[in-house]
């Protein structure tokens, strides 16, 4: 429920003070993204909707705002199991190993003063239950889901990867990583090489006299260096080493067989990856295909986000419908393009069929 001023009612304790704040506006629907990371599904998912039997999603919040927020029961023995430091390093490492690397309560984040709790949204009950992760598994709330509108459940995936055969599909970072890692060894490498080959001069003890040492140090062009008569030849008295122009040259040839290597291991060549060939010149056939390929990885990526988008619209849409119950006039665009107020009942957004056009522009738009 939400108050007068557009607040959830669950976001504030019994004294009135705010616990948490969120996208909730009265009136108004909202959604959220949320990290892989955090949600669960069963194994062998092949599908989200309408395959999922439920979907559990995990939040972290402070235990203290646990106890006092009102929707939540038989919170009075739950105790900080994890610190804000825990959850962070979590998303780039084991959680197991996070923990056992956590440190002490003094550093930054380090206090255990947080709980994870596990929002799980079940199909067949029409139910949501939250299970806070604790010293034991405790069901602190069990409330039916208002939220799912027939046998859709209020979740949208979007995957990059089209064509999957399974819900969690391996990146393809994943299979660029080995690859990475080696062009980042021949990128330290090249570096290391690069320094050493700085140019250098050897000279032997006191053939230089302190002029001569500042004469060959200095930049002025034809500047004359004076050595002492030692009655040796030239090049045993001075020495310059280093200034090899092309040490690093097998290592950029190797750089180019590891960024093949890489392109192989995706499917992607050169042309449809949008980068040009090696060569002097480019011709106008290879501009266009260039241009086509870097298109269709852009245009896949398009329409994997237009279908989340689309999907998304709909289970709102859905759900506004679901939830109408007052009859109400609002701003609505005509299809001549001009706006006019219209009454809008609940029959007509649940019994209407409508089409969704999602597009992309390169244009930017300022967020209202």
């Amino acid at each position: 429920e939400l108050d007068e001023v557009g607040g959830s009612l669950a976001q504030y304790d019994e004294k009135g003070r705010l616990l948490e704040s969120g996208l909730a506006r009265s009136g108004l629907p909202w959604g959220k993204a949320v990290l892989p990371h955090d949600v669960s599904l069963p194994w062998g998912t092949l599908q989200l909707n309408p395959g999922a039997p439920w979907v559990a999603h995990r939040v972290v919040r402070h235990v203290e705002d646990v106890k006092a927020d009102k929707k939540y029961s038989n919170t009075s023995g739950l105790v900080g199991q994890v610190s804000m430091r825990d959850v962070i390093m979590g998303y780039s490492k084991m959680k197991e190993t996070v923990e056992d690397a956590a440190g002490d309560a003094l550093e930054p984040g380090g206090g255990k003063d947080f709980i994870e709790l596990w929002e799980v949204m079940e199909r067949r009950t029409r139910k949501i239950f939250v299970i806070a992760r604790g010293t034991r598994p405790v069901m602190i709330r069990e409330i039916a889901n208002t939220l799912q509108v027939g046998n859709q459940l209020p979740w949208v995936d979007v995957c990059l990867t089209l064509r999957t055969r399974a819900f969690w599909v391996t990146p393809p970072a994943y299979y660029a990583a080995p690859h990475q890692k080696e062009l980042d060894a021949l990128h330290l490498q090249a570096k290391m090489q690069r320094r050493a080959s700085v140019m250098k001069v050897l000279a032997r003890l006191n053939a230089l006299t302190p002029e001569s040492r500042e004469a060959l140090l200095s930049g002025v062009p034809a500047m004359l260096v004076e050595v002492e008569d030692t009655n040796q030849p030239l090049d045993d008295i001075v020495k310059v080493i280093g200034n090899n122009v092309s040490i690093n040259t097998l290592i950029h040839q190797e750089e180019s067989a590891v960024q093949h290597n890489a392109r192989e291991a995706l499917g992607i060549s050169r042309n449809l990856a949008g980068e040009y060939s090696e060569h002097a010149r480019t011709t106008a056939a290879e501009t266009d295909v260039v241009q086509k390929g870097g298109e269709m990885r852009l245009a896949r990526k398009q329409k994997a986000l237009r279908r989340a988008y689309r999907n998304f619209v709909r289970l709102l849409n859905g759900i506004v419908a679901a939830h109408w119950t007052t009859p109400m006039s609002i701003q609505v665009i005509g299809q001549d393009g001009a706006e006019r107020w219209e009454i809008m009942r609940a029959e007509i957004l649940q019994r209407g069929r409508f089409t969704y056009n999602i597009s992309f522009s390169a244009e930017h738009f300022e967020t209202p």
